[in-house]
């Protein structure tokens, strides 16, 4: 089996991407247009042996979603008794999936016009400095571009740098730029920058700009109703006096959520986002839903949770999920939370800076004071799950302490003398004609 189809296939791999100077994707699109797909599922396929493509698809499933953020608990809480849930819980999932993929393709889409159109600009701007070169005589003529490069730059430029000898090739390689488009589709950070610089060519731009600034201003009004929501049901849950004054609490919460999000806005800001959303939400949001599913699924019992659903529902709830509270879901829950802590314990804090002497984007690493920062965001998020049952267990330790040093029993023995006296009581209650007739 080596000798028939390992060694033959590995060879014409390795010979394919040498003679192509491509990766899988390109290669395939070279050989025929009609097979190029065969090089998005190779690509595709070496996703999946990465533990760091899994840990990002589970953040991104629960950022997207929103379990652990105790805003589905807090909205659920207002609904009748009698609704569906396991009906909404499809729902809410299958329509945030169908919102994602149509915002995959609409997104993915520009970001790759963006990064072909950038790599165009770059190809002719490469094109005008080898002729600049040719006509101050820095180059032979040899290497004047052909007239089509003009009109179809991508597969043209690509051609003609290939027919060009090898020295000449070098020669010509320390005057230009890299024009690869990976690169320019790397270099796409936020996909609202891609956007703006998308409608930019639109034709009515400004219409277009107020649309996509509309549409942020809903999105993050729609995300925060859901947080806040999480946050001030819980604390009127707590502390009953805040239910007489929900606005005044609303008001409480958001100003000094407003006040910390000033630093965000700063020129720096973008560091601090990257941070958090990079290094810090995985590790606690990983961490509740794993105590929120033990909690439920082994202390409370699986078993008799489905049982008070079905008397609340109304209807059979299939097994199924017992098995998927119990044994799936931890288990895939503490994989996605141990690789977690084994990336954060083993990668460097890193963030990409702008560098104005090169004009590109430079790899750095975050100061010691930021890992600091990091490290106490995650201890005071995790800080009130051992704290409050370090309190339970205090309270329960100090009732049984007081209850073994009563001075008193709490049943004494009655003497004989008592007894008779309460009967004696009793018996005038029962029949006080009688003791009056005496």
């Amino acid at each position: 089996m080596l000798f028939l189809v390992g060694i033959p296939i590995v060879f014409l791999e390795m010979a394919l991407g040498q003679r192509m100077r491509q990766g899988s994707i390109g290669v395939w699109k070279v050989i025929s247009p009609w097979i190029g797909g065969v090089g998005y599922s190779s690509f595709t396929v070496t996703t999946l042996y990465s533990m760091e493509a899994w840990r990002r698809t589970g953040n991104q499933l629960f950022l997207s979603i929103g379990p652990g953020f105790g805003s589905f608990t807090a909205i659920s809480s207002y609904i009748p008794r009698s609704n569906d849930c396991v009906s909404d819980a499809f729902a809410v999932a299958l329509l945030n999936l169908a919102a994602s993929l149509i915002a995959t393709l609409v997104v993915f889409s520009m970001m790759g016009h963006l990064a072909t159109m950038t790599t165009e600009n770059c190809y002719q701007k490469n094109v005008d400095i080898v002729i600049h070169l040719v006509t101050t005589g820095v180059l032979p003529a040899l290497v004047l571009p052909p007239d089509s490069l003009y009109h179809n730059p991508s597969s043209a430029y690509t051609k003609w740098m290939n027919s060009l000898p090898t020295q000449l090739k070098k020669e010509i390689i320390q005057h230009l730029s890299t024009c690869n488009k990976t690169e320019q589709l790397r270099e796409v950070g936020v996909a609202f920058v891609v956007f703006t610089d998308i409608i930019s060519v639109f034709s009515g731009p400004n219409f277009w700009a107020i649309i996509i600034f509309l549409l942020l201003v809903t999105l993050g009004m729609s995300s925060l109703i859901g947080i806040m929501q999480g946050i001030i049901t819980p604390l009127q849950d707590v502390f009953s006096s805040f239910r007489r004054h929900t606005n005044l609490l609303t008001v409480g919460v958001c100003v000094p959520m407003f006040l910390g999000s000033l630093i965000f806005a700063r020129p720096s800001g973008s560091y601090f986002v990257n941070l958090l959303d990079d290094y810090w939400i995985s590790l606690p949001i990983f961490l509740i839903i794993i105590l929120e599913n033990v909690a439920m699924a082994w202390i409370y019992g699986a078993r008799r949770f489905l049982a008070d659903l079905m008397i609340m529902l109304g209807r059979h709830i299939s097994p199924m999920y017992r098995w998927l509270w119990c044994i799936v879901s931890p288990v895939v829950l503490l994989i996605l939370f141990l690789s977690t802590v084994i990336n954060l314990s083993m990668r460097t804090t890193t963030y990409l800076a702008w560098d104005s002497s090169t004009s590109k984007e430079v790899i750095r690493s975050y100061p010691s004071w930021a890992n600091v920062l990091l490290i106490g965001f995650i201890f005071v998020t995790i800080l009130p799950i051992p704290a409050y049952s370090m309190h339970t267990f205090i309270q329960v330790a100090v009732a049984v302490t007081r209850i073994h040093n009563r001075e008193e029993p709490v049943f004494k023995h009655e003497s004989s003398e008592a007894s008779q006296n309460s009967l004696s009581l009793l018996q005038k209650r029962q029949n006080p004609e009688k003791m009056r007739n005496k």
